[in-house]
């Protein structure tokens, strides 16, 4: 209650004062009377209490008691009450046993109940009431009413003097403040005491000379606002409410920090080899990946921080040196960044421009394989070089050759590829790479594959080196039989080619014919039908070209397949070179140059420039059909001989698996567990028989519809091995191996080994006859040729002399014109005979018939000269004819002496590439010797063992170019794919390298680039110099009765040719040639008897 009376009194007086702003004075008053009031107050209820609690006033009302109790606890409140009662009522006459009993009762049942739950006073409870609500009302005054507060702040600082507030308080934001410059800043006041409605706003700038008064509305708010916009300086301002006045506030203006100039260097990655590069006032960046970027700004001010701060929330701190900031970062995702700055005001730079980082990846290598680039069979050569090109932005850090066994009949295939490392330049960025790979150490058997690729890795240090790989190639071994039904199908086709191309050639001929007879009417343009006409004979012709080229590229397949398993022999192989050469020469220059001009003379249709053309063109397309049938006739007797070279292997081949065949079944005796692998063995041999057999058959075909050929000893031989039964004897071998008979096994296989040992006896001594044979007879034939060149060469200088001697005479010189005549009839004989023998040699090249047929045509010219009576013109044209004959008769002797020493006429390119391809033996050898010298310093021995090696080098750089001037010299450089020059350059470089003892990574993919240029050469050597452009010189070829083949039969021809062979012996011939008369009149004896 004390306290109640006391807040109550504090609400009081704090009412008063807010009312009546009392002095210090009479505040302390108050004070003094609140205190000591409400101190006695105290002090007399706590009195009260005190006494009330000893009883010195009042007993306990215990009746009072039990009803506060009965009310806590119903249960036992009548129970309670009336046994106090009770007792009460008989306590001055003494307790009835009724009445103790009930009380006993109400105490034992009260027991159960703990009674100081019991509030001991209610007045208390009540009192408590009262003063919680009274402390929450002079609250609630306290902290909701400011004049009430204001005035209990005064009463408890009763001591200390207060003002009288003012009539108006301004609340004024944002006070002093630090605005930027071209900020908005919005000026906000509010006024508390009295109500005002208009509020005057003072303001002044520095260039302001006095305040400047704004009048203010209140808004819905109840804040007088004012707004400046982009505030250039430093302003001074006050609120006035009629004349009461704010404090004055400052707004000082600063300006916020730029960035002057920017600075990017670029530091690519080292492995790129890149040089560093500035971009200047420009932060959009494109640089490689892993590229360190320097950046530098230049601000206007000062500032405390500075960070750049990119798109992806990280951040990276400037370092600040006065106005410039410095970062360095490496760029390795691509994303956007800002510049942040912020001055020591804590001004920011505005809108920061966001630049972009482009990341430029490190691309993946490139790789093609250049060479072999397919799957191939593989010959006899254990090396394949395998070259390819590589590309790479930045450059390579390995690259490897990967290889395999894949696939094999006889043996567990690998699964895992072998790796060598191989050779490239660390500095170049795209260039071509060489492995020559040596298989051998493979072991590859027939009908076994072997697979390869190239893996290169880049140089990429910063995510890791990428690689790609190759496409993976296949390398097979093939069987013979394939390799041979192979050859077969491309020969056979490339004949059957040949011949409807001829037939084609035959039908546009007779086109040709009448297009050249309806030429001759009597108009002076082309109508449309004949220049339709023409034109379609020149689309056949065209066909025909593209037949013939594809003829040739069959032939050109099927020799290279032999070839590369050794399945031809020398002779044969050369002369698969001269088909080639003829295939190319049957297109000629002067053959495309007059199509060309007859194709321009079509555009201006005049009859007569069109004719011309037309029989121009006839001239050129008769060349190609004489050379068709030339190079049929050639490519017959081509086959002939390559199928014999076939029947030589096959006959060798199963030799040679008989023999191993023989010790199997010789060792089943003590061992019966390979009996399975010889029966196999055993019924190959008979497949191998049958097709000896059928290949037996082809060949007596083929030389059945050729002159000249052995066709009787051929009838003989497959008599005689089909009486043979060889096939049937293999199959019985086959059967005795399965029923475990060994010995009747082994004397079947010795009688098969007897039986192809003589039948390859057989087929070698044929041959060679047959060589023999027509080498001879060619030999022969060149012989009276440049015989009776010489002899038509004297007798047209002896007619020369006597046309001179009869000088300008008016009328022609009947005997010097007859003569003349006849001398021309006997060249075209000569002629004639030149274009038989064409048929049956390689030796006759289109170069003699060119000479020849000019000649014979300064003959006729000279005839004509003659009858015109212009004999010095005459003698002019005999003095060309003469030396024409003896340029013809000098190449013929050229290609007789070319035959006695061996090269038969041919080009040479065998001995080429056996040339070439010791070179490349013995280059490997010496590449793998410098290698191993390639370990860092050497020592004194090593000097001199390098030493050698150079002189090595320096032998092989000798030869190759003797080989050059060979070449140049007979005109063959152009076969050679790989330009042997630029390889004996590399050469020399290695040979200056080793003499300096300069063995690196260079010089060693230098020799390895020599060795891959040399079996490139190689190879194009033996592929023949298969080109586009192709030039030749073509002679004109006279349809002129060719006289009858030699019959060695007739007695005449025989004696005759005795005659002709000692006038041979006594013309001064060399030894060589002596030789060959000789032996060649030793075989017509023999023939005789």
């Amino acid at each position: 209650m004390t306290f109640s009376i006391g807040l109550i009194s504090f609400l009081a007086l704090s009412l008063l004062e807010s009312l009546f702003w009392f002095t210090s004075f009479i505040r302390t008053v108050f004070a003094a009377i609140f205190i000591s009031g409400f101190l006695s107050v105290l002090c007399f209820f706590s009195l009260k209490y005190l006494i009330k609690s000893l009883f010195i006033f009042n007993k306990p009302d215990y009746q009072k008691t039990a009803e506060s109790a009965g009310n806590i606890f119903p249960e036992i409140k009548d129970e309670l009450k009336n046994s106090l009662q009770l007792i009460a009522e008989y306590k001055d006459k003494g307790l009835p046993a009724l009445v103790e009993a009930a009380f006993n009762r109400a105490h034992r049942i009260s027991g159960k109940y703990n009674f100081n739950e019991i509030s001991v006073n209610p007045e208390l409870l009540k009192n408590a009431k009262f003063s919680l609500l009274a402390l929450l009302i002079v609250l609630s005054f306290i902290i909701f009413v400011t004049p009430v507060k204001d005035a209990s702040e005064r009463l408890l600082h009763f001591s200390e003097d207060f003002s009288v507030p003012p009539k108006f308080n301004f609340e004024i934001y944002p006070g002093n403040y630090e605005a930027v410059k071209n900020q908005d800043v919005t000026i906000r006041i509010k006024v508390t005491g009295a109500e005002t409605e208009i509020l005057e706003l003072n303001t002044k700038s520095r260039e302001d000379v006095q305040f400047n008064v704004k009048n203010l509305k209140k808004d819905s708010s109840g804040f007088f606002s004012y707004r400046i916009r982009k505030i250039q300086s430093r302003l001074e301002y006050f609120a006035q409410a009629e004349n009461l006045r704010s404090n004055i506030f400052t707004i000082n203006v600063s300006d916020k920090p730029v960035i002057k100039s920017i600075k990017l260097v670029i530091n690519p990655p080292a492995y790129s080899k890149l040089e560093q590069f500035v971009q200047l006032d420009n932060g959009n960046i494109s640089v490689l990946k892993g590229s360190k970027v320097e950046a530098e700004i230049i601000s206007s001010k000062q500032v405390k921080n500075a960070e750049m701060v990119f798109s992806d929330s990280s951040e990276i701190p400037m370092k600040i040196s006065g106005l410039k900031s410095a970062a360095v970062f490496t760029a390795i995702e691509g994303k956007n960044y800002i510049f942040r700055i912020t001055d020591i005001s804590e001004n920011k730079n505005a809108n920061p421009v966001s630049y972009n980082i482009n990341i430029t990846e490190d691309s993946y290598p490139f790789i093609e394989i250049l060479s072999p680039a397919k799957d191939i069979d593989l010959g006899l050569d254990d090396n394949i070089s395998v070259s390819a090109e590589i590309k790479d932005d930045f450059g390579f850090s390995k690259v490897t050759f990967n290889y395999k066994v894949s696939s094999s009949n006889s043996r567990k295939v690998e699964e895992n590829y072998t790796v060598s490392e191989m050779n490239f330049d660390k500095i170049s960025v795209s260039q071509n790479v060489y492995f020559n790979w040596n298989i051998m150490p493979l072991n590859l058997q027939e009908n076994e594959t072997a697979e390869y690729f190239i893996e290169v890795f880049d140089n990429d240090i910063v995510s890791g080196p990428k690689s790609v790989k190759s496409g993976i190639f296949k390398i097979r071994i093939p069987s013979l039989n394939e390799i041979f039904n192979s050859a077969d199908r491309l020969q056979n086709s490339a004949e059957e080619m040949l011949e409807k191309t001829l037939k084609k050639t035959e039908d546009l001929h007779k086109e040709m014919e009448k297009i050249t007879r309806d030429l001759k009417k009597d108009k002076e343009e082309l109508n449309w039908d004949e220049k339709e006409k023409i034109e379609k004979a020149m689309e056949k012709f065209k066909d025909l070209s593209n037949d013939l080229e594809k003829a040739q590229k069959e032939l050109n397949e099927a020799a290279k397949k032999l070839e590369d398993n050794n399945l031809l022999s020398k002779e044969t192989a050369e002369k698969y070179n001269e088909m080639q050469k003829l295939l190319e020469e049957i297109q000629s220059p002067e053959l495309r140059e007059a199509l060309n001009k007859l194709k321009e003379q079509m555009q201006n249709l005049m009859r007569e420039n069109v004719q011309q053309s037309m029989e121009d063109f006839k001239q050129n397309e008769e060349f190609f059909k004489k050379s068709l049938e030339r190079t049929i006739e050639l490519l017959k007797r081509v086959m002939v001989e390559q199928k014999l070279d076939e029947l030589l292997k096959r006959t060798e081949e199963i030799s040679k698996n008989l023999e191993n065949l023989q010790d199997k079944t010789e060792a089943l005796k003590e061992n019966p567990s390979g009996k399975k692998n010889a029966e196999k063995q055993q019924e190959k041999i008979t497949d191998n028989l049958k097709n000896l057999e059928k290949e037996m058959k082809d060949l007596n075909n083929k030389m059945s519809g050729l002159k000249n050929m052995p066709s009787d000893k051929m009838d003989k031989m497959q008599k005689e091995f089909s009486e043979q039964n060889n096939d049937e004897i293999s199959e019985l071998a086959e059967k005795d191996l399965s029923e475990n008979k060994t010995e009747q096994a082994l004397n079947r296989q010795q009688e098969l080994s007897q039986n192809m040992s003589k039948m390859n006896s057989s087929l070698s001594e044929m041959k060679q006859e047959m060589q023999q044979k027509n080498q001879a007879e060619n030999f022969m034939n060149m012989m009276n040729i440049t015989s009776d060149l010489i002899n038509l060469s004297k007798e047209q200088e002896e007619l020369k002399k006597s046309t001179e001697k009869a000088g300008r005479s008016i009328r022609p010189d009947e005997s010097n014109l007859k003569q003349q005549s006849e001398l021309n009839s006997d060249i075209g004989s000569i002629i004639n005979r030149m274009s038989d023998l064409s048929k049956k040699s390689f030796a006759i090249t289109p170069e003699m018939a060119k000479i020849l047929g000019e000649a014979r045509g300064q003959m006729s010219n000279s005839v004509k000269n003659m009858i015109d009576g212009n004999s010095r013109q005459a003698v002019f044209n005999q003095q060309a004819a003469m030396a024409n004959l003896n340029k013809a008769a000098s190449m013929l002797k050229n290609m007789m002496s070319q035959m006695m020493s061996g090269k038969g006429g041919s080009s040479g390119m065998m001995p080429m590439m056996q040339q070439l391809k010791q070179m490349s033996q013995q280059q490997m050898q010496l590449n793998e010797l410098t290698k191993m010298m390639n370990q860092g310093s050497l020592s004194g021995k090593q000097m001199q063992e390098l030493k050698r090696l150079a002189q090595q080098q320096a032998a092989i750089q000798k030869s190759l170019e003797q080989l050059n001037k060979e070449a140049k010299e007979a005109g063959r450089s152009k076969k050679l794919a790989s330009n042997l020059e630029k390889i004996i350059e590399e050469m020399q470089e290695v040979v200056n390298g080793m003499n300096t003892q300069k063995v690196d990574d260079n010089l060693i993919r230098t020799q390895d680039k020599i060795l891959s240029k040399l079996l490139d050469a190689q190879r194009s050597v033996n592929e023949r110099d298969f080109e586009k452009k192709r030039e030749a010189k073509t002679g004109r070829e006279f349809n002129i009765q060719s006289p009858d083949e030699l019959d060695l039969d007739n007695e005449t021809i025989k004696n005759r040719l005795r005659d002709e062979l000692m006038k041979a012996a006594k013309e001064g011939y060399s030894k060589d040639y002596q030789e060959l008369i000789k032996k060649y009149f030793e075989m017509l004896e023999s023939n005789t008897n």
